[in-house]
């Protein structure tokens, strides 16, 4: 028998309860949380390593222990002025031994992704692909946290900041680094996070999280928080680009499923990922002029990674489209899957003045190499 759980259904374990607005620059909408971990007598402890300890079994969405399960998300796009430029639906399938899917829909595009049980990931693209915000939806969805003994390495400590804002409080697991050219290029952050990279804010009764901030820029926001296979699950997330909204979406459904779905066999015609390269010269006379890289965000090296001492560059292709912004990155190689996911972050944060072709703008490939070193 399956298991379903809707954003327009919440179980009866949960007492919904509504909360104030946070306004950060980003918002925390009034959020709905687990009403069997908030009977106004528990509060978080005021130890950040506690609290990361405490959140960890709620976001470990591919335990040993967990059923395969689907869920989907309807989310919008938005332009600069908030308005809605474009919609579709995101779709993730995930059962034990790393084997997933996920697929979005945005009108006659469809963009698919397997990962096999040989470790294999196969790929199948129907017209325009998807965009970097896009793309960032599927990490904002399903996450782990981070464990804490990972943050205890040279250079990084965490910090506990507590946010109040008309009375609603926050905690805020901030990630604090020693490493120079890590302040923010923005003044988005409130009181207390600036100069942080990443943090974690929970509300302040539950392990629920209510916000992300990651490299200075980018901010995920949840709320409307349901419980499914005893893990949270955002019914709203909210993703930001420097205090700007860009994309929001909302939980369809979260259902079990049988381990021998047909969504897991990937299509016929899917294709592992080619790594393509575009050679031009640049120049007059009718050349490619290059491009020039207005942003540069670097990258934050994975505590965890560092712990371990691993190293070593990562190297990615990705499409510099019309307008100077990051498309369709991915990886070539990596010596560690945390690298590989701290190096794309940063990247699809870039922004180049577009590459011309007599004089008016053209999409480009590009490979970019980062470099994780122990002693940077």
């Amino acid at each position: 028998m399956l298991t379903r759980l809707s954003r327009r259904r919440y179980p009866a374990c949960y007492h919904p309860v509504m909360k104030n607005s946070i306004v950060f620059a980003f918002v925390f909408v009034a959020s709905l949380t687990l009403g069997a971990q908030n009977d106004g007598n528990i509060k978080l402890p005021q130890d950040p390593k506690a609290i990361l300890e405490m959140g960890a079994p709620f976001y470990n969405y591919d335990s040993a222990t967990a059923k395969p399960w689907h869920l989907s998300y309807h989310y919008r796009l938005l332009g600069d002025l908030g308005n809605v430029s474009a919609e579709g639906k995101v779709e993730y399938w995930w059962a034990p031994g790393k084997i997933s899917r996920v697929t979005w829909t945005k009108g006659n595009n469809v963009h698919s992704e397997w990962r096999t049980a040989d470790d294999k990931t196969l790929q199948l693209v129907k017209g325009d692909d998807i965009t970097s915000m896009e793309h960032r939806l599927s990490s904002a969805v399903l996450f782990s946290l981070p464990k804490a003994q990972d943050y205890e390495s040279g250079d990084t400590s965490l910090k506990l900041v507590t946010i109040d804002n008309s009375g609603t409080v926050n905690l805020c697991v901030a990630l604090v680094s020693s490493r120079p050219g890590l302040m923010p290029r923005a003044d988005f952050q409130p009181a207390g996070l600036h100069g942080v990279g990443t943090a974690y804010c929970f509300d302040s009764q539950t392990p629920v999280l209510v916000s992300m901030l990651m490299n200075h820029t980018i901010t995920n926001s949840y709320s409307h928080i349901q419980k499914f296979q005893d893990h949270n699950i955002a019914g709203h997330i909210d993703i930001s680009y420097v205090g700007e909204k860009k994309l929001e979406a909302d939980l369809d459904e979260f259902t079990e499923i049988n381990t021998d779905d047909a969504a897991f066999t990937p299509a016929p015609d899917a294709t592992v990922p080619v790594v393509k390269t575009v050679t031009f010269k640049t120049g007059q006379n009718g050349g490619v002029k290059a491009g020039v890289l207005l942003l540069k965000v670097s990258p934050i090296y994975p505590p965890s990674a560092r712990a371990a001492h691993i190293g070593g560059t990562v190297v990615i292709k990705a499409m510099i489209d019309k307008n100077g912004m990051i498309q369709n990155a991915e990886i070539v190689s990596s010596p560690d899957e945390s690298l590989s996911q701290a190096a794309l972050d940063a990247v699809r944060q870039w922004r180049y003045q577009p590459y011309t072709l007599n004089g008016e703008p053209v999409a480009v490939m590009t490979t970019i190499n980062l470099s994780f070193s122990l002693n940077q």
